[in-house]
């Protein structure tokens, strides 16, 4: 047990570092790992969220309301069909506000916090469940949040490790995850 753990802290402290070296580019090494994709199919999904058969996925944590598919992508059959738009943050702003998945017409971009708590510590490449977000790259995600020391600069997550950054010029082509808060 005691080395499953070590060799499990290895792997999430080479990601970090691989990670941290190459965010800026959103270059992803290699296949998924397949400890992490065994690790997905028992943890979260029956537990953390609640799925819907029109493509959204319901944090019962957070209460938020999570578009399982990227921006650009529409969910059919259990699947994310289409293509992922990639844009800079000024456009990804727009580009939510005007979304319209699932039936609804209030998605938004994710704060950091809000995004980051789709992030699984346990695993890297990728380190978000991909049975909940099928879809979702080892890649940069955008947040509605810039950096306030450098207004040319935005948040993005990592979803190769987890990690957040804001140092991501507005200009850089990301993906993006809807979320929207659950209405009563």
């Amino acid at each position: 047990m005691k080395n499953g753990i070590l060799i499990r802290w290895i792997k999430i402290l080479t990601a970090f570092l691989l990670g941290a070296m190459t965010a800026a580019s959103s270059f992803a090494l290699g296949t998924p790992d397949e400890d992490c994709i065994e690790y997905f199919k028992t943890h979260y999904p029956v537990t953390e969220f609640r799925l819907t058969g029109s493509g959204t996925a319901i944090d019962k944590r957070t209460g938020l309301v999570w578009f399982r598919c990227n921006l650009g992508e529409f969910f059919h059959n259990g699947e994310c069909r289409g293509a992922p738009l990639r844009v800079g943050w000024i456009q990804a702003q727009s580009e939510a506000s005007k979304a319209t998945s699932a039936g609804y017409s209030d998605w938004r971009i994710p704060t950091v916090k809000e995004l980051r708590s789709l992030v699984e510590k346990e695993c890297v490449n990728p380190s978000i469940n991909t049975y909940i977000f099928p879809s979702v790259q080892t890649e940069v995600y955008w947040t509605v949040e810039d950096n306030f020391f450098n207004p040319y600069l935005g948040w993005g997550v990592y979803f190769f490790n987890g990690t957040d950054f804001g140092r991501h010029s507005k200009d850089s082509e990301y993906f993006i995850l809807l979320v929207r808060n659950q209405t009563l």
